[in-house]
C-alpha cells in the first residue's frame, strides 16, 4: 500500500470537509456586509423601534416597520416572513410611496406608509396599535397581486387614503388573512377598512368600527369592500366570520359590506352600521350589498341589530344565497332586504347578540370635586367624594360620612355646577362640583380610543359586577355590544379642559 498516497488523499478530504464549513459562513458574512439590510436567520424578523425611518438596516440595534417590510421583500418568493411586532404603539407619520393604478375605474392607487408587500408576510401584533399621526393622506398596506399578507393581533386606527382612493388602512390584491385586528377610525372613498380584489379573502375574530366610505361619487363598504376580479383572473373565494361590524358608514352603498364577488358572513354582528345617502329612494345596504351579477353572497347566523334603511339590498337577484337564520333583535322583526332572499331568521338570540334593541342611555361622572368655597359657621369645609356612579339627573356626594343626594341638570361637555348640602343638624353649605358627561373614557386618559373600546370587547357578555361596572355603560346588567357601540360613537372625543 502507498501510505504517502493514503495520507495525501486523507489531508485533500479533511481540507474538504474544513472548508465546508467555513466557506457558508464566509460568503453569508460577505453577502451581509455587501447587502443593504442584514437578514435575521429563520425569516423571522423583530421591530425594535416605533420610529419610521426606512435607513437600509434591519438589526438588533435598529429596525423599523418599514426595513423589516423591505427585508422580507427579499426573500425568495415560496417562503413566509413573520414581522414581530412589539406591544406598543406605532404613529406613522411619513408617506413611503404613491402608485397611481387604476382597477374597473376605481383609483386604487395613492399613498402608502409601509412599503408595498410583494411576498408572502404575515404581521404578529402582539397587541400593538398601527396609527396615523398626520395630516397626510395615507393607508397604511398595499399587498401586491403575487404577495400575500397575514395581520393577527393588532389595531390598526385612523387611516385616511383620502376622498379620491380606495382602501383607507389595507389595499389588496393578493391573498389577504385576517385574524383578531380592530380596524377602527379609518376611512376612503372605497373600502374604509379594508379594500380587495382577485385573490382568496379570510377575516376572522375582528372588529370593524367607525370606518367611513365617503367622496363625491362612490363611497362604498364602509368597513369592506370587495370587487369582481377583471377578465384575466379568477377570484378567490371570500369568507369573513366571527367578527364585529359597529357604526360603520358608507355614503351611499354596503355600510359594513360592499361585495362584488361571492362572499360567505357568517356569524357576525352587525351593530348601528349606516347609509347616509338615499339612492332612488333607497338607503341601499347598511349591513351587505352586492353589487354584480352572479354574486352569491350567503350571510347566515350573523347577529344584525340597529342598522339602518334597507339592511341587506342587492342590485341583481341572480343566483344569490340569499340569507338565512339570522338573529335581527327580537323574533318577530321583519328585515329590510332588496332583491335579497331571506328563507329563514332565527326566533332566539345568538350568544353575545343584544336582544331587542335598547336606547343607550347617556350618565355623568362626577370626576373632579371642588371642596366647599363658602360654608355656614358651624360646618367645617370638607373633602366631597364619590360613593358611586349616579344614574341620570342625580348625583351622590359625601360629606363627612353624611350622604346627599343633588340634582344634576343637562351638561355639554365639562361644566360646574352649585349645590346645597345640609348635616343631621340642619346647616347648610353650597359647593361647586366639576362634572364630565364622559364615562365612555373608562380608562381615564381624557380621550375615547381604541383601548377604551378593547376594555369593553375583553369583557363582553359579563355579568356586571363592582369590578367591571363602568363598562355597563347602559346598566342593563350585562355587558354587551350595545355598550361597546356606545363607547364607539363617542371615538375621538376628548375632555374639554379648563
Amino acid at each position: 500500500m502507498n501510505h504517502k498516497r493514503v495520507i495525501k488523499r486523507s489531508f485533500i478530504v479533511l481540507f474538504v470537509i474544513i472548508f465546508s464549513l467555513i466557506v457558508p459562513e464566509m460568503v453569508t458574512t460577505i453577502a451581509q456586509e455587501s447587502s443593504a439590510i442584514t437578514p435575521i436567520p429563520n425569516n423571522t424578523i423583530y421591530v425594535n423601534t416605533t420610529d419610521n425611518i426606512k435607513d437600509g438596516t434591519c438589526d438588533e440595534i435598529h429596525c423599523s416597520l418599514r426595513d423589516a417590510i423591505v427585508l422580507a421583500n427579499s426573500y425568495p418568493d415560496n417562503e413566509l416572513t413573520h414581522i414581530i411586532l412589539e406591544t406598543t404603539t406605532y404613529a406613522l407619520d411619513a408617506v413611503d410611496n404613491t402608485v397611481d393604478w387604476i382597477y374597473y375605474g376605481h383609483p386604487t392607487g395613492g399613498n402608502t406608509a409601509l412599503p408595498i408587500i410583494e411576498k408572502h408576510i404575515g404581521i404578529i401584533g402582539n397587541g400593538a396599535t398601527i396609527t396615523r399621526n398626520s395630516t397626510q393622506y395615507f393607508r397604511f398596506f398595499l399587498v401586491d397581486l403575487y404577495g400575500s399578507l397575514y395581520l393577527e393581533d393588532l389595531t390598526i386606527s385612523n387611516g385616511d387614503i383620502g376622498p379620491n382612493y380606495v382602501g383607507g388602512a389595507v389595499r389588496s390584491a393578493g391573498k389577504l388573512t385576517i385574524e383578531n385586528v380592530n380596524f377602527i377610525n379609518n376611512q376612503g372613498r372605497v373600502g374604509g377598512g379594508v379594500a380587495h380584489s382577485i385573490e382568496e379573502l379570510n377575516i376572522s375574530n375582528s372588529l370593524f368600527a367607525n370606518n367611513y366610505a365617503y367622496g363625491t361619487s362612490s363611497g362604498w363598504g364602509g368597513a369592506i369592500f370587495r370587487y369582481e376580479s377583471s377578465i384575466n383572473y379568477t377570484a378567490g373565494p371570500a369568507t369573513i366570520s366571527n367578527n364585529r361590524f359597529i357604526n360603520n358608514i358608507a355614503q351611499q352603498r354596503g355600510g359594513a359590506i360592499f361585495t362584488g364577488n361571492n362572499m360567505t358572513i357568517t356569524e357576525n354582528a352587525f351593530i348601528g352600521n349606516t347609509i347616509v345617502d338615499f339612492e332612488n329612494g333607497f338607503l341601499q345596504g347598511s349591513v351587505v350589498y352586492a353589487g354584480t351579477m352572479n354574486v352569491n353572497a350567503s350571510v347566515r347566523k350573523n347577529c344584525i341589530v340597529n342598522n339602518n334603511g334597507i339592511e341587506l339590498f342587492a342590485y341583481y337577484s341572480q343566483n344569490l344565497s340569499g340569507a338565512s337564520d339570522n338573529w335581527w333583535g327580537n323574533p318577530t322583526y321583519s328585515p329590510n332586504t332588496y332583491k335579497f332572499p331571506v328563507t329563514s331568521n332565527r326566533t332566539t338570540p345568538i350568544l353575545g347578540c343584544p336582544s331587542v334593541p335598547n336606547l343607550v342611555v347617556p350618565r355623568y361622572d362626577l370626576e373632579t370635586l371642588i371642596e366647599l368655597d363658602s360654608y355656614l359657621t358651624g360646618i367645617v369645609s370638607p373633602t366631597i367624594t364619590i360613593r358611586e356612579r349616579p344614574p341620570i339627573g342625580l348625583a351622590t356626594v359625601q360629606n363627612n360620612d353624611l350622604i346627599y343626594t343633588i340634582n344634576v341638570p343637562t351638561f355639554t361637555q365639562q361644566e360646574h355646577f352649585t349645590y346645597v348640602v345640609t348635616n343631621a343638624d340642619g346647616l347648610e353649605g353650597w359647593g361647586i362640583v366639576k362634572i364630565y358627561p364622559f364615562f365612555w373614557d373608562l380608562n381615564r386618559d381624557g380621550e375615547v380610543t381604541p383601548e377604551d373600546a378593547i376594555y369593553i370587547i375583553n369583557q363582553l357578555d359579563e355579568t356586571t359586577d363592582a369590578t367591571n361596572r363602568s363598562a355597563d355603560l347602559n346598566d342593563d346588567g350585562v355587558i354587551t355590544l350595545l355598550d361597546l357601540q356606545w363607547v364607539l360613537a363617542n371615538y375621538g372625543a376628548k375632555r374639554i379642559e379648563e
